[in-house]
């Protein structure tokens, strides 16, 4: 090891005291007037203190303890600084509450470490991982080499050191074969590695192969905890989405426990390679990478690491090819059917299908509508059989201006007759039609086969595409009101990593309206949450208001640790109303527009909830959690949690046996339970919750509660008994009541295929008494051409929340689209209007 430098401080001091070079110590002995004697004819009296929370502190304690019992065959216990007033002669490590530490600390250069040692203390600091690393070199090579057994004393004085002289080269020579070494015992890392080497020897002229770690090879590279001991050695300094690449003793080391870390580790080897000169990178200890994934920018680096990490691991759609394995649709295997799909997808190209008396048609992988604006102009045919489609999307897919007819549709089989460009097959007695470009085989001949498959295979799938009944088509263009309003599918820090389950997502949309200067505008909140691991690490959410009905979004602020948000407007003030991510206590967020937010702890613990609807009648305003119904006068310092009357637990009243009975339905597996309720104000004035019930494989009910005057006693309601049959797949929804058409309202997922966990259709559902409801409109469906099993597994528009302004219902969406790790993970927060609602509920 190279010191870069070292100094000798001499100090003779004993119990805080300057002496001339000798102490009386006790036992009649003399130490080293120059030496701070730890262990002495086998017995110490010192002990290694660190602090608890410092887990690099904790781990260098455990190993120093180790090496000085191999050392001196004598056991130094290890404490946490709490104990600092019981030992007068201590070695500290890192920053404890001792002086000395702090000292030491301001002594230690970037990435290496310092040693103390005076008085009766022996501190020792390092910085990172690279310090500990050299630190660790330090105690066996230096501070214990003199150490015999039973005895040991250290100088005293100040080391430090930030380098040492481990280096490597890694040529380029296209000849040199180097292994990348993978745990044997991590069943994905072989797939990994491979894929990790092809990558190596696409951008660079290194050769590489693979090898587990139950193998020794030439010109090891570690990737990953192989079983090696210098990885031992690191790995217990590397914390969570720690990266670490570099030399260390004689391997070249790439390790982290994120596996987006294990990429950006391998990038900067490659980075290193291609940077060298002659085709050799001579690389130092002091280039190596030592960082967290959360210190890195997100830049176009960060973004092109997450792509290659997407091409080692595979993507959320990766799983979706697992699961279908077992995945059986109408007697037919899943994957069978999507891999048909996928086949009639190549098959197409930019052919057009299309079919009489649909208003869509399907092209490039997507179902789309024929008219943006006029959902009733389908494909039809005139008494010759000729084909008539709507102009808009005639001439987007032919790409010029076409002659329509007055009622604005286009003749497709003229003009396909009336040049070579493109084809046209149609088959009368199905009405699928298919338009064909000169560069794509045509479809003229059912039984020609491409791909495996038949023609007359693919024209039976594109027909059922039409008129699915498990995705059926909606009569409004609510889906061309569509604005993205946050996305985490093109950011590079959304981490495609399903195998560990690391990976960040959207929550808890939340919308309300507010006059302010006689304009009306839009607030918006949703949750960024981030997962680790399989467990949710960290939430924010977030504040955004628009000006202009919902076509662009403004950020206000956000609200750290906050979760499950209700958001409304009262005496001039936008709340958020939720509860804290790290204890489920009630949270209350207070926004004045042009402000800051601030943000109070209620204190109260009744459960979760979800964005759902909050209510103001009778001058109260009224929030359902899962355990409790919250309510507090209108003109009340809602800050205060004492303005707040909490009722009882509508969980109590409702049991699994009460709604088996009530139904006759058996629940499974004990999933019975309510959750995310909304107040609204009953036909005759009460303050009613309504609650979804969680009841698998059971679905499409909803609990009813009453609220009396006092905010406390709930009661089941009595008309219904307390259970309401409501048209939707288990999921959350918000409810409203309109006075414009003297309706209830919600905008919920619905069960088209009836199945419990769909969420890939949404509808429009209305009561005028809360107890009976219907389905008014289909919103929204999924237009991917999928299997239906796999859009339903895939693709979710979830827990809408939505107001009602100038005439028109504005509603916000959970929205899991495109490639998705499930439904229920969101990747977007959508935007959407319908126009001129009471239209469509009269």
């Amino acid at each position: 090891m190279l010191l870069l430098f070292a100094c000798l401080l001499t100090s003779c001091v004993s119990n805080g005291n300057q002496t001339d070079g000798t102490s009386n110590t006790g036992d009649g002995s003399q130490p080293n007037s120059t030496a701070l004697q730890i262990i002495k004819e086998g017995k110490s009296d010192f002990a290694i203190l660190f602090d608890g929370k410092d887990e690099s502190a904790k781990a260098f304690a455990s190993y120093l303890q180790t090496e000085i019992y191999r050392a001196c065959e004598v056991m130094i216990p290890t404490r946490e600084q709490a104990y600092l007033p019981e030992y007068e002669k201590r070695i500290l490590v890192g920053i404890t509450k001792a002086e000395e530490s702090t000292l030491v600390a301001s002594k230690t250069p970037v990435g290496g470490f310092t040693v103390s040692a005076e008085s009766t203390c022996l501190s020792l600091y390092a910085d990172g991982l690279a310090g500990y690393y050299l630190l660790e070199n330090y105690v066996v090579d230096t501070l214990l080499a003199s150490a015999q057994k039973h005895a040991w004393e250290v100088p005293f004085g100040v080391q430090s050191a930030d380098d040492n002289s481990d280096a490597t080269t890694i040529k380029a020579d296209g000849k040199t074969v180097y292994h990348l070494v993978y745990p044997a015992e991590d069943e994905n890392a072989r797939d990994y590695a491979t894929r990790a080497v092809a990558y190596i020897m696409s951008v660079s002229n290194v050769k590489m192969k693979t090898g587990s770690d139950t193998g020794s090879y030439e010109n090891e590279i570690l990737f990953g905890k192989v079983d090696r001991g210098i990885v031992s050695r690191i790995e217990k300094y590397v914390s969570e989405k720690d990266i670490v690449s570099g030399v260390f003793g004689d391997h070249y080391l790439i390790l982290s426990d994120d596996r987006l870390g294990l990429v950006f580790g391998l990038m900067n080897l490659v980075e290193k390679v291609n940077d060298a000169e002659n085709q050799n990178a001579s690389i130092g200890y002091k280039q190596n990478l030592c960082t967290n994934l959360s210190s890195l920018p997100k830049d176009d680096h960060y973004a092109e690491v997450v792509a290659n990490a997407n091409n080692f691991y595979g993507t959320y759609s990766g799983l979706v090819e697992e699961a279908l394995e077992s995945w059986v649709v109408a007697g037919k295997a899943a994957k069978a059917d999507q891999d048909l799909i996928d086949a009639l997808i190549e098959r197409m190209g930019n052919s057009l299908a299309l079919c009489v008396g649909s208003s869509s048609a399907l092209h490039n992988g997507f179902i789309v509508k024929l008219d943006s604006t006029d959902y009733g102009k389908v494909t039809k045919t005139d008494s010759q059989g000729q084909l008539f489609i709507a102009k808009e999307y005639a001439e987007k897919y032919f790409g010029k201006t076409l002659n329509a007819d007055a009622d604005g549709y286009v003749n497709i089989t003229a003009y396909c007759n009336s040049i070579s460009d493109y084809s046209l097959y149609y088959d009368s007695i199905s009405g699928l039609a298919v338009v064909t470009p000169k560069n794509v085989t045509n479809f003229l001949r059912p039984d020609m086969e491409i791909n495996g498959y038949k023609n007359s295979e693919y024209l039976a799938r594109m027909l059922q595409f039409f008129n699915n009944p498990a995705r059926p088509e909606p009569n409004i263009n609510t889906e061309q009101s569509r604005v993205v309003v946050e996305s985490v599918e093109l950011d590079p820090k959304y981490v495609f990593d399903y195998h560990n389950d690391t990976y960040e997502t959207l929550y808890t949309p939340a919308i309300c309206s507010h006059k302010e200067n006689g304009k009306t505008i839009l607030y918006a909140a949703y949750e960024i949450s981030t997962r680790s691991g399989g467990k949710e690490s960290a939430v924010i959410t977030v504040l955004k208001k628009s000006s202009d009905s919902g076509k662009t979004w403004v950020k206000i602020g956000e609200v750290e640790d906050l979760r499950w948000a209700s958001i409304f407007a009262l005496n001039g003030k936008i709340y958020l109303l939720g509860n804290r991510l790290s204890n489920g206590w009630v949270l209350l967020a207070e926004y004045l527009p042009g402000e800051e937010i601030q943000v109070h702890d209620l204190g109260y613990n009744i459960g979760g909830g979800s964005g759902n609807t909050v209510a103001v009648a009778n001058g109260k305003i009224y929030k359902a959690f899962n355990d409790a119904v919250l309510s507090a006068s209108v003109g009340a310092n809602l800050k205060n949690s004492t303005a707040w009357t909490v009722s009882e637990n509508p969980q109590n009243l409702v049991s699994e046996d009460w709604f088996e009975q009530k139904t006759g339905l058996e629940v499974k597996d004990g999933t019975f339970w309510i959750e995310e309720g909304n107040v609204v104000v009953s036909p005759t004035g009460e303050i009613c919750v309504m609650y979804r019930i969680d009841a698998s494989p059971a679905y499409g009910y909803a609990a009813l509660f009453q609220l009396a005057a006092n905010g406390v006693n709930l009661s089941l309601e009595t008309s219904s008994g307390g259970l309401v049959k409501f048209p939707y797949s288990q999921s959350k929804f918000s409810l409203q009541y309109d006075s414009q058409t003297n309706t209830y309202l919600s905008l919920t997922s619905l069960a088209t295929a009836n199945y419990v966990n769909q969420r890939n259709v949404l509808g429009l559902v209305t009561s005028k008494d809360l107890i009976h409801w219907e389905v008014a409109e289909i919103l929204i469906s999924d237009r991917e051409m999928l299997n239906d099993s796999i859009s339903m597994w895939a693709h979710g528009f979830q827990y809408v929340d939505f107001t009602i302004a100038d005439g028109n219902i504005y509603f916000l969406v959970r929205e899991a689209v495109g490639e998705t790790i499930s439904f229920h993970e969101a990747n977007h927060i959508t935007f959407y209007t319908i126009e001129n609602y009471s239209k469509i509920v009269k």
